[in-house]
C-alpha cells in the first residue's frame, strides 16, 4: 500500500509512506525512499487514471533489481479512504 508521488504515460511511482504529505514531500527526491527500499515503478497498462496523492495497493508477481525496482505483471487496486 503506498501513495502515487509520480504518474506519467507508462509508469507510476508509488512511495510506501504511513500519510500522504509524506509521501508528497518525496515527490521530487526519491534518495531516501530508494535508501529504505519503499519505493516502486509500477506499469500502467489498464487504461485507468490515476491522480498523485491516491492511494493504492500493488501487487506484483516479481519487481526489477532496478532503482527504484519496476514491478512485474502488477495488479493495482485503488484504496477508497
Amino acid at each position: 500500500t503506498g501513495y502515487i508521488i509520480s504518474v506519467d504515460r507508462n509508469y507510476l511511482v508509488v512511495a510506501d509512506t504511513s500519510t500522504k504529505e509524506e509521501a508528497i514531500s518525496h515527490q521530487n527526491d526519491w534518495s531516501e525512499l530508494i535508501a529504505q527500499n519503499k519505493i516502486l515503478r509500477v506499469p500502467i497498462t489498464n487504461g485507468e487514471n490515476y491522480m498523485v496523492g491516491e492511494k493504492l495497493n500493488v501487487y506484483a508477481v516479481a519487481w526489477t533489481a532496478s532503482l527504484p525496482p519496476i514491478a512485474v505483471m502488477p495488479t493495482i487496486e485503488k484504496v477508497m479512504e
